[in-house]
């Protein structure tokens, strides 16, 4: 992560982003889980960690996940049918 109040915790079979000291997101399984979109910086951070990590997707598709409350597939850009985590 190129921010210095972001931090990334590598787990087997996921991913989470770190702003400050919120677990903003997550990948867990392929399907990325929007927690918090709270603040300029966490989207620059959420941003950025989609850029690493997810590529297909853009920060618009994370928010349309968050304001949905589902998680989206980092594949395909579809919205899964479970509520985030």
């Amino acid at each position: 992560m190129p921010y210095a109040t972001a931090g990334v915790n590598v787990r087997p079979g996921s991913v989470d982003l770190w702003s400050y000291t919120t677990n903003a997101a997550s990948i867990i399984d392929g399907t990325l889980y929007v927690y918090c979109l709270c603040s300029n910086t966490t989207r620059r951070h959420v941003s950025a960690f989609l850029k690493e990590y997810a590529p297909a997707l853009t920060y618009q598709d994370a928010k349309r996940a968050f304001q949905a409350g589902k998680g989206i597939d980092i594949s395909t850009g579809e919205l899964t049918q479970q509520a985030a985590a």
